[in-house]
């Protein structure tokens, strides 16, 4: 293979599309160049196709100098790559070969010998052992600091984290100037990463809960040799509070732990659930009451993954129904307060934790679509009350003085040993205790939107803008790709670090938040509101698996007859086109009125989720859910939502199997997969005249081509809602077709 071929495709390797908006490690073995030769057909010994891959680098890209330092060729292509990227933005970065070249020497287990902070000497080995030339020491003049900062660049910026990101993570150390680069890479395997789930439950850490960077690192030590298999050479750089890449290591198992979702589940090489783990939910402390009559504590369990169904917990010989209410947020259990209470269902192999704490932080439930105070991580920006132990009370009260005046109040007491104080607006920090702190990495999210691609939404409803770890005090903009206005955001809630997108926002046209005299995560990365241009035309049918008679899938060849989504394929891949005729008997719907061409009954926010559903076209389970959930508190209120008589967690689930049974979606319930089949119309049998009934997927654009082709064609369009018993499913208004004679009938009935 050519250095070109071998560059793109272990791009494709690290930068694909199933790693958006993911950080990518450019971690690689001789192992992962062999297989990812092999996929390019190359059937050769394991040896002969790293040889093959290291003769490409020697050759280096089209009208490379002569040269044998492997390190002016990586700066050659980096030249080229600058010099023709304009013109080539579907392409990877042509040095990708020579920085994977770079961090192999720290990955190759013949090394086991080196320190794990060195770079130089394994280089020096690893190039000796494959008869490469030796890679000189860099300096200012000379060395590669331009290519890994153009692959930030590039993926974050050029390709907006579309197939992944890559993120420097430089170190103080000056000795590390260019070394730390490909160390930062290689030095927490790629496996090790994928361990961290468990690692974690063993741990006995929780999701969302703030850890000390000294608990991680003593975890680490304990742990990760058995768990992580990580090396004792790395163990000790982990033990050592004063190394900066022991440093870097617990930040980035940190920044995992916060993405943690909770489960543990061990996965295959192709990601499939091998073994089942426990999943690990958190336990919230509430809160309801005042100072008259006292404070009243229960608990909530919170969690961003989907609620069993039959979800129990059994504490202290009395069982507890934990039934899901609101973004996470399960409804109230009224559990006795303890400091520390594990909870747990072995039939799901669900534990819900509550970890003990000197000091607790509640803010206002409103902030979480909730009632009275909800237990946090860290301060927040809004009225909060603190629950801590007596021993802390005092430095607690000193801090209380610093307060503006009516900021700083004590309740009273609590419970076992607790006081409790009322906060607002803290000047600063609390010296001493982290809980009382505020977090410094701020970052803008989009939240409670329809996402139907890499940081693209839908316009109905728009998604709101979070600041992260704000105080409510910041002003946002967004400002347009191709112009340097700045439209300045209203804030949903009062103090709160929540904003709300213009009304008037553009459609398809890429913007950025930033926040004013501020630079945070996110900030570079351009965000679309989008509308769904498909139409019956341009949809894409491709994407439904094919099936037998038994709706099991089929692999290709798929035989004589076979079904595509909601579509009967013969052997001469044609649809079957039936020929309707007049029946005997009447059939007629059971609501007999309507009007022509008349869509005004459509619920406009039921086909909303049909439209996100069929601008995906593809996904998960948890995909529909979260769209779902959104969808239905854009749609009912919390107290109206409540009162049904089906959970959400079962609401989600069987609106899923009746969009299924309506021939919308393709479920595959096995795997999980959703497919939108195409729209199509169906026959309907009738009398006299003729009707068809529109199903599969649907948008605001085809109805409205859909109605303008009906009225040229003087055929009459019906939208019937579904019994308000259903209601709560969310789905789509009933639309068919019929001609004036089938019309004409109806009146007559």
């Amino acid at each position: 293979m050519k250095y070109i071929e071998w560059n793109n495709e272990l791009g494709k390797w690290f930068f694909n599309k199933q790693k958006a908006e993911q950080e990518v490690f450019l971690f690689a073995t001789v192992s992962d160049v062999v297989e990812v030769g092999k996929r390019c057909g190359l059937n050769k010994f394991d040896n002969e196709i790293f040889l093959d891959f290291l003769n490409a680098l020697k050759s280096g890209p089209s009208d490379c100098p002569e040269s044998n330092c492997m390190l002016k060729k990586a700066r050659f292509a980096h030249k080229q790559w600058t010099l023709f990227q304009k013109n080539k933005s579907d392409e990877l970065p042509l040095y990708l070969g020579y920085l994977i070249l770079f961090v192999l020497p720290l990955t190759e287990m013949g090394n086991l010998n080196r320190k794990a902070n060195s770079y130089y000497p394994q280089a020096k080995d690893f190039f000796k052992r494959y008869e490469l030339p030796l890679l000189p020491y860099q300096t200012d003049r000379n060395n590669w600091n331009e290519l890994w900062e153009d692959l930030e660049k590039w993926s974050i910026l050029t390709k907006n984290t579309e197939l992944g990101y890559f993120e420097l993570h430089p170190f103080k150390n000056k000795k590390w100037i260019y070394v730390g680069k490909p160390l930062s890479q290689s030095i927490f395997p790629t496996q090790s990463l994928k361990r961290l789930p468990q690692f974690f439950q063993i741990a006995g850490f929780s999701p969302e809960d703030h850890v000390d960077s000294d608990v991680i690192r003593e975890s680490l030590c304990k742990f990760g040799g058995k768990y992580l298999h990580l090396r004792n050479e790395l163990i000790d750089i982990i033990r050592d509070s004063t190394n900066e890449l022991g440093c870097s290591i617990i930040s980035l198992v940190n920044k995992k732990l916060q993405s943690w979702t909770g489960e543990s589940d061990e996965q295959d090489l192709d990601g499939n659930i091998s073994k089942k783990g426990i999943t690990t939910v958190c336990l919230r402390l509430c809160m309801e009451g005042n100072t008259l009559h006292g404070y009243e504590a229960y608990y909530r369990v919170y969690t961003r993954l989907d609620y069993p169904e039959n979800l129990n917990f059994t504490f202290e010989r009395q069982e507890y129904l934990c039934q899901h209410f609101n973004k996470g947020w399960s409804k109230p259990l009224s559990l006795p307060f303890r400091e520390i209470i594990e909870l747990n269902n072995k039939q799901n192999k669900w534990n819900a934790k509550f970890h003990s704490r000197p000091v607790r932080v509640l803010a206002e439930g409103q902030n979480f679509h909730l009632n009275g105070w909800v237990e946090t991580s860290h301060l927040v920006s809004a009225k909060m009350i603190i629950l801590a132990k007596k021993e802390y009370s005092r430095s607690i009260e000193e801090w209380g003085q610093c307060f503006s005046s009516g900021c700083f109040k004590r309740l009273g007491k609590f419970q076992n040993n607790y006081d409790l104080f009322e906060i607002k607006n803290p000047p600063f920090n609390h010296p001493d205790i982290p809980l009382l702190q505020y977090r410094t990495d701020k970052r803008i999210v989009m939240v409670d939107g329809l996402k139907v691609g890499v940081r693209s939404w839908l316009d109905k409803p728009l998604p709101d803008v979070k600041l992260e770890n704000g105080t409510g005090k910041e002003s946002l903009y967004i400002t347009y790709e191709d112009s340097h206005e700045n439209i300045y955001l209203d804030q949903k809630y009062t103090g709160q670090p929540v904003w709300v997108l213009p009304s008037t926002i553009e459609i398809n046209r890429g913007f950025y938040l930033k926040v004013k005299t501020e630079s945070v995560n996110g900030d570079k990365l351009k965000n679309y509101i989008s509308v769904s241009q498909i139409t019956s035309g341009n949809y894409d049918t491709s994407q439904p698996p094919a099936r037998n008679s038994l709706g099991e899938v089929l692999s290709y060849p798929y035989g004589e007859e076979y079904i595509v989504g909601n579509s009967l394929i013969t052997c001469n891949r044609s649809r079957y086109k039936i020929r309707q005729e007049p029946y005997k008997s009447d059939f007629n719907p059971i609501q007999t009125t309507c009007k022509p061409n008349v869509l005004g009954s459509v619920d406009v926010k039921h086909e909303t989720l049909l439209e996100f559903l069929t601008v995906k076209k593809a996904f998960k389970v948890k995909d529909y859910y979260e769209a779902f959930e959104i969808i239905l508190f854009n749609t009912f209120t919390s107290k109206e939502i409540e009162s049904f008589e089906i959970n959400l967690s079962k609401l989600k689930r069987w609106s899923l199997n009746y969009l299924d049974s309506m021939g919308i979606v393709d479920y595959e319930y096995g795997t999980g997969k959703i497919f939108v089949n195409s729209p199509q119309f169906l026959p309907i049998p009738t009398s006299q005249g003729r009707k068809v009934l529109l199903s599969g997927g649907r948008t605001r654009n085809l109805m409205k081509k859909l109605l303008s082709e009906c009225n040229k064609n003087e055929l009459y369009i019906t939208s019937e809602k579904q019994d308000s018993s259903f209601s709560p499913f969310l789905l789509p208004s009933t639309i068919s077709v019929s001609d004036p004679t089938f019309l004409i009938c109806l009146i007559d009935c």
